[in-house]
């Protein structure tokens, strides 16, 4: 016993012993490999060099992020990364931004600086010492750099590679550098040891020539994960199958039929997926749950709404009823996945999208707009009308899409060239290729704007900021409000994938073009089928997205891009520099919808499908010997898929705010208006303008002096409360115009009513966005001589008021509202004659000519200025008839063709897109001989070309497949006769020849070759 009392202690103690050792540290979980391409503006165009390392890099587990702000070098931003890449020629770095480069790589973070990297913050010695060298100078050549550490855990099995490049010198040489390769005798690829991290350097990678090369690809991506260092798991990538599809039936063609990527399930997909460093994607539904997914929207419970539409493209296109479905996608159990699957309706014929509102849903169905309810709670359709019709259906992929509950109670939406011509209340409408509204109960609807090509995206911001984006190289434009075309937006129209299996060219249409001298440049992956502009507009995401960052999708690059928004005046402006919120190096994802959910997450909605073209002229895999399908896409079988998968992109470890609303209560609706998500609070707002409470107006009137309170005043304009005759809301009005935040001034001011005088002062306003307010009032109130002076002095004096695109288009309108009182002051202070170019006087003189003032025109009688010159023209009728008269009935069969083969990129009224499609209207080519217009259609057009006026184009047009004789007469008849163009008619006699005489041509012509 005695002796039991002595071992107690000892066995305790062993005990504890053996507790106390620690445990094998546990091996990192396996992950894509995070790095940070730092560039800049400068001369070795570093976003291009990214766009080429990225294209190739996501195949191999490396995600590429690139980054050219200084700002960005922060202990926290570095953080998120393995790795520092650095490619550029900045000159200066802070202390506080070395320390933090340092900090990152002396814990155990890589840093690999290429090429030029050598070359930065030239003065800065503790930058140079992290490097291990500098460069001396250059020359250039041709060479292969040769391995002197084959042993080296970077060079083994590495095979070196010949190119051209600087002949870099270094010097300031760190005597801990291991040298890897050498040119000649100088130091070319060297590592060293910093702290716990590791150094990677070589002096390769001027330009394309060098970073082209699969050599250097294999060299960076060595470099980048022995830098990354032992503590990073690499995951493993599921293997990609290629097989070669069965096309018995395939159209006519020399091209063989290329491999395709197999399907990955959801998992392995994800694993090739790139998300933001910090961020990660969740897969919330997929096959055979849901089938193509077009579209996503939310109830006011936050239950997701998925348009799944089958009989894209070429299905039914005609008639009541199709195959396509809108279906509810619950989570219910709390796990982050769709586990209930409800057919709210089915029967829809090519539904593309679907909008909540009057207490049921509004769908797009083929040529009609459907109102869909549930009576008795069963969520499934009992009631289905028809709202209006008149959306064509002549080409599927031209039709209306995106559908928004707008912050004024109308429905938003976009349309294509294939456009709208219906009766709507009772008033015929007619318009394509833009942006329109209507009310929920169809009963008005008005064109917004016109845009340049077919349009599938749309998006507001937290202040009603109406965006979106073109599918063909204009990714972002703005809504202006003025009645005209939409503002472009966009810098850069270039997309970043992460992948080299893009849907973007044809087997003749190689993947690079060659410069000369053994030159050669990858050809830009530009837009083509670009999908979506969500705005963030929640809290989840870190602060400086909210508002700041959209989302649009490009199937074919499998990616969904991420664009910066900013403003310059009332101009937004959305820089392309090579970020995605997602990238996919599966060939099957094609992303075509991302929203911000009420959740805070950005939803995405992926297509999944190996075709997502519409029109590929000369497909591979075209697989039918008739034109096009009924919908005017080429027919393929590997359409036929029924996949389709949902994910959702958040910060890691970031929770979800509580989203559902009760209808029945009116408090939490009250409270709903100030949810962090915009999809919440419009909720909100929609059920309180729909409950028809006008007693609610108390509430709402102090909710609109609140954060977010720009809902709150929307729906006491819905309600009627800020009606002219209700002193309450007017006083509101007038006070919220002069409220601290630029949010209600400028709310307020767009819901003034037109007929009430408004005391704000513009010139006392700093905000450039309630200036623009401002001037669209103006241009809504009845014509006043006394603010048409004011105009015309302050268009002189006040600069600021009209500074940028969007205020200089908003004074024009008002003035031209105000016609009389600017003109009447502009004739008594002659303006120098060069400004009656700019954008004010044609648009007040325009509006004269129709208006026709008898105080103008007696001022007329002896004015002989530029301006009373002008004024006098613009009163005569400048009526013109055309010399050449083609046959009607070709004219309409030739407009016909041109709507379903032309118009997508030439645009309905012939204007083309600058630097992209090349104008038809008023181009002085197309009156020539037709001989040239017709060998085009027959093998398509490559290269340079040029039009007077215009931006040279570097076109890519390829033949147009499936047009007989007849067909291409029709077709150059209708360009050549319509718009301002007035030419002879084409015999379809003309065209039998060329085609017999050009048969076995292969490529596209030249400009050049057409002279």
């Amino acid at each position: 016993m005695r002796l039991l009392r002595y071992l107690l202690p000892l066995l305790l103690l062993g005990v504890a012993a053996l507790f106390a050792q620690k445990e094998p540290a546990k091996a990192p979980d396996p992950r894509r490999l995070e790095v940070l391409f730092f560039g800049d503006d400068g001369h070795h165009q570093p976003l291009e060099r990214y766009r080429i390392f990225k294209e190739v890099s996501g195949n191999r587990g490396i995600n590429l992020t690139y980054e050219k702000r200084m700002e960005a070098l922060t202990p926290e931003n570095l953080a998120k990364y393995d790795v520092l890449l650095v490619y550029a020629n900045h000159q200066v770095i802070s202390p506080e931004q070395l320390a933090a480069v340092k900090g990152f790589v002396d814990n155990g973070g890589g840093f690999v600086p290429v090429h030029c990297g050598s070359a930065c913050f030239k003065k800065t010695d503790g930058y140079i010492d992290l490097v291990g060298g500098q460069i001396e100078g250059h020359g250039d050549g041709v060479f292969t750099a040769r391995v002197v550490e084959p042993e080296h855990a970077t060079m083994k099995g590495y095979q070196p590679f010949e190119t051209w490049d600087e002949t870099y010198r270094h010097h300031r040489l760190s005597k801990d550098i291991t040298i890897l390769q050498r040119r000649d005798e100088e130091p070319w690829t060297w590592v060293r040891q910093q702290g716990k991290g590791r150094v990677f350097y070589t002096a390769h990678g001027h330009d394309e020539r060098c970073w082209m090369q699969e050599g250097f690809h294999d060299l960076l991506d060595r470099g980048i994960r022995w830098a990354a260092g032992e503590n990073v798991s690499l995951v493993d990538l599921p293997a990609l199958e290629y097989k070669v599809p069965m096309l018995p039936d395939r159209y006519e063609t020399k091209q063989p039929v290329p491999k395709v990527q197999q399907p990955l399930s959801p998992e392995d997909s994800m694993k090739r997926a790139q998300v933001p460093a910090g961020f990660e994607l969740s897969l919330f539904a997929a096959e055979p749950d849901i089938e193509h997914p077009i579209a996503i929207a939310w109830d006011h419970r936050g239950r997701l709404w998925v348009v799944e539409t089958l009989d894209y493209p070429n299905g039914m296109t005609t008639g009541e009823r199709g195959n396509d479905r809108l279906k509810i996608c619950e989570d219910t159990n709390g796990d982050g996945r769709a586990d209930k699957f409800t057919v709210f309706a089915d029967k829809l014929a090519l539904a593309t999208s679907a909008v909540h509102a009057n207490g049921g849903v509004i769908v797009s169905s083929g040529g009609k707009m459907l109102f869909l309810k549930d009576t008795d709670g069963d969520d499934k359709a009992d009631e289905r009308r028809v709202l209006f019709e008149g959306f064509k259906m002549h080409d599927t992929h031209a039709g209306v899409s995106n559908l928004r509950y707008g912050f004024d109670g109308w429905i938003y939406g976009t349309v294509g060239y294939a456009g709208f011509d219906g009766m709507v209340g009772g008033k015929q409408a007619k318009f394509d290729t833009g942006v329109f509204r209507f009310l929920p109960d169809g009963s008005q609807i008005e064109f917004l704007g016109k845009t340049t090509n077919n349009t599938w995206g749309l998006g507001f911001t937290e202040q009603f900021d109406v965006l979106g984006s073109t599918a063909n190289r204009q990714p972002s434009w703005q809504v202006i409000g003025d009645g005209g075309n939409v503002h472009r937006a966009d810098r850069g129209t270039r997309i970043f994938p992460t992948t080299l299996d893009i849907q973007g060219s044809d087997g003749w249409d190689p993947p690079v073009e060659l410069l000369g001298d053994g030159r050669i440049r990858a050809k830009s992956r530009h837009y083509t089928a670009a999908a979506g502009h969500a705005v963030y507009t929640a809290d989840r995401f870190p602060e400086d997205w909210r508002n700041k960052a959209a989302f649009v999708c490009e199937p074919t690059g499998h990616l969904v891009s991420m664009t910066r928004l900013r403003a310059e005046n009332a101009d937004f402006i959305a820089s392309f520099e090579g970020e995605n919120l997602y990238a996919s190096s599966d060939a099957w994802s094609a992303p075509v919808a991302a929203e911000t959910g009420p959740d805070g997450a950005v939803w995405i909605s992926d297509w999944y499908n190996i075709i997502v073209q519409h029109n590929r002229p000369g497909a591979p895999f075209e697989q039918t010997k008739v034109e096009r399908g009924a919908g005017a896409a080429y027919v393929t079988p590997l359409r036929e898929k029924p996949m389709g998968r949902i994910y959702r992109v958040y910060p890691s470890g970031s929770t979800e705010a509580a989203s559902a609303l009760n209808p029945s209560d009116p408090e939490s609706v009250l409270k709903g208006l100030k949810h962090p998500s915009l999809v919440v609070r419009l909720h909100a707002q929609r059920l309180l303008v729909e409950s028809g409470k006008k007693d609610i107006a108390s509430s709402l009137i102090s909710a609109a002096k609140e954060e977010h309170g720009i809902h709150a005043l929307h729906a006491l304009k819905q309600l009627g409360a800020l009606a002219p005759d209700q002193s309450q809301g007017t006083a509101l009005l007038s006070e919220l115009s002069r409220n601290p935040s630029a949010d209600l001034r400028r709310t307020a001011l767009s819901l003034w009513p037109a007929e009430t005088s408004c005391d704000f002062d513009p010139l006392k306003e700093p905000d450039p966005f309630v200036i623009r307010e401002w001037l669209l009032l103006a241009a809504r109130m009845p014509a006043d001589e006394t603010l048409g002076r004011k105009l015309r002095d302050w268009h002189r004096s006040q600069q600021h008021l009209r500074r940028g695109e969007v205020l200089d288009r908003c004074f024009a309108v008002a003035a031209a509202r105000h016609s009389t009182g600017f003109l009447l002051a502009s004739l008594a202070n002659a303006p120098d004659p060069s400004v009656l170019k700019e954008r004010i006087y044609p648009a007040a003189i325009k509006a004269f000519a129709a208006s026709r003032s008898p105080q103008v025109l007696a001022l007329l009688e002896k004015d002989t200025s530029p301006l009373g010159n002008a004024l006098k023209e613009a009163v005569k009728d400048h009526h013109v008839e055309k010399k050449h008269n083609p046959p009607a009935d070709q004219l309409a069969r030739g407009e016909a063709v041109y709507a379903r083969t032309c118009a997508a990129c030439h645009q309905s009224n012939g204007t083309g897109v600058d630097g992209a499609f090349p104008p038809l209207d008023g181009n002085a080519s197309i009156a020539g001989n037709p001989d040239a217009l017709v060998k085009i259609v027959l093998h398509g057009l490559t290269g340079p070309v040029e039009v007077p006026g215009k931006l040279a184009v570097n076109s890519l047009m390829p033949p147009v497949i499936g047009l007989n004789d007849a067909d291409i007469a029709d077709v150059l008849t209708f360009v050549r006769h319509a718009w301002s163009n007035d030419a002879p008619a084409v015999n379809p006699a003309v065209v039998a020849p060329l085609r017999e005489s050009t048969k076995d041509r292969q490529a596209p012509w030249t400009a050049a070759e057409l002279k």
